[in-house]
C-alpha cells in the first residue's frame, strides 16, 4: 500500500503502475487471483453446505492456495505480452497483441554460475534482483503451502515435486514464444524446496509449543 500511495501520489496511474516493472506485472495478474478465489469459495461453500461444519483455518489456506496459483499460473504460463495487451486495449480500447509466436523464445541450459566463473558474466546485480524475485521467491509459497493444503507431499517426494514442477513451466513456456532457462528450473526447484522445509520447520514448532502449553493429566 505504501509504494501503490506513493507511486500514485507522484502523478503515475493505475495504468502506468500496472505496466512498470515487475510490481506491476505482479498486479496485472491480480484480477485472475482474485476471480479463481471467488470462484473456488463459492463452489467450495456450495460442497459443504450439507456436511459437517468445517475447519475454517484450513479452508482459509485452500482459498489462498488457489488465489496463489491462480495468479502463479496466468504470471508463469500465459505469454509474455498478454495480460499489458489486455490491459492497453482495456486503457485504449485498441488491442495489438504483441506477444511472440510459439517457440520462437531462446534455450539457455548454461547455469548462470558457470558463466561467471568462466568470466563471461561479470555483473551479478541486476540478475540476482531478478532471478529473486522472478523466480525463487515467487515459487517459495507453492512449497509452504503444501504441508497445509496436502498429507501426501512427504520430505522425499517434494523433491521429485519440486523438479517436475518447474520443468513443466519451462516447457509450457517454450510453446507459448518464451524462453526455456535452466536458471529458472534452478531457483524454481529451490524456491519450492525452501519454502516446504521452512513451513514443515514452522509446523513443528508451533505442535511442540502445543504439547508443552497443554495440561498434563
Amino acid at each position: 500500500m505504501i509504494v501503490l500511495h506513493t507511486a500514485l501520489g507522484e502523478g503515475m496511474d493505475m495504468y502506468e503502475l500496472m505496466t512498470s516493472g515487475t510490481f506491476g506485472r505482479f498486479l496485472q495478474v491480480v484480477p485472475v487471483s482474485l476471480l479463481a478465489g471467488l470462484i473456488y469459495a463459492v463452489c467450495r461453500a456450495a460442497a459443504l453446505r450439507w456436511k459437517r461444519p468445517p475447519a475454517w483455518g484450513r479452508e482459509v489456506v485452500r482459498l489462498l492456495f488457489v488465489c496463489y496459483l491462480a495468479g502463479l499460473a496466468a504470471l508463469a504460463l500465459a505469454p509474455q505480452n498478454l495480460w499489458g495487451d489486455i490491459l492497453y486495449f482495456l486503457h485504449t480500447g485498441r488491442f495489438e497483441y504483441g506477444s511472440p509466436p510459439p517457440f520462437s523464445g531462446g534455450i539457455n541450459l548454461v547455469p548462470t554460475l558457470v558463466r561467471l566463473l568462466t568470466g563471461e558474466l561479470s555483473d551479478l546485480g541486476g540478475w540476482v534482483a531478478e532471478m529473486l524475485v522472478g523466480n525463487f521467491l515467487m515459487f517459495l509459497p507453492l512449497g509452504a503451502f503444501l504441508p497445509f493444503v496436502t498429507d501426501r507431499v512427504t520430505g522425499r517426494n517434494i523433491f521429485i515435486i519440486a523438479a517436475l514442477v518447474p520443468l513443466a513451466v519451462e516447457t509450457i513456456q517454450l510453446a507459448v514464444g518464451r524462453s526455456f532457462d535452466v536458471d529458472d528450473l534452478i531457483l524454481n526447484f529451490a524456491g519450492i524446496v525452501c519454502g516446504f522445509f521452512a513451513a514443515k520447520a514452522i509446523v513443528a514448532v508451533v505442535r511442540r509449543a502445543r504439547r508443552k502449553a497443554a495440561p498434563s493429566k
